[in-house]
């Protein structure tokens, strides 16, 4: 039998606010392969937010160039950089804002977003104005 199956997917964690920790914490207790990180970055922080941030970078323990914010992660020039971390699966829970289609298609199997809200319709990061 093939050791592929045994292997834990290789995963880039897009994560922010409370429900983000949490699944970062989860996946982190399960010791799944998180292979890339990516927070908001310092200008998208705000007072909800900022404490969690710092909470997920103590908590995900990957090497420093692994790890970016919302405005680098998402410019195509950065497309290699995520390419070589070869991802099974990108998982962002309440980050940052609408993935380049090109970074998706970098995920082996998928893209998996947790949204508080119907999307499109009520896009945003506070979706309980709509």
């Amino acid at each position: 039998m093939s050791n592929q199956y045994n292997k834990k997917p290789r995963i880039i964690l897009m994560a922010d606010y409370l429900g983000g920790y949490e699944i970062a914490k989860y996946l982190y207790n399960s010791e799944e392969n998180i292979v890339g990180l990516v927070v908001r970055s310092d200008n998208q922080s705000n007072y909800l937010n900022n404490k969690y941030k710092k909470k997920i970078l103590e908590l995900v323990k990957i090497n420093k160039k692994n790890i970016f914010d919302w405005e680098t992660f998402r410019k195509t020039k950065n497309l290699s950089k995520i390419i070589k971390l070869k991802p099974d699966y990108i998982l962002t829970m309440m980050c940052c804002g609408i993935l380049n289609p090109k970074i998706i298609n970098t995920a082996k199997i998928g893209c998996i977003n947790l949204h508080l809200s119907y999307l499109p319709h009520c896009r945003g990061k506070n979706p309980n104005v709509w």
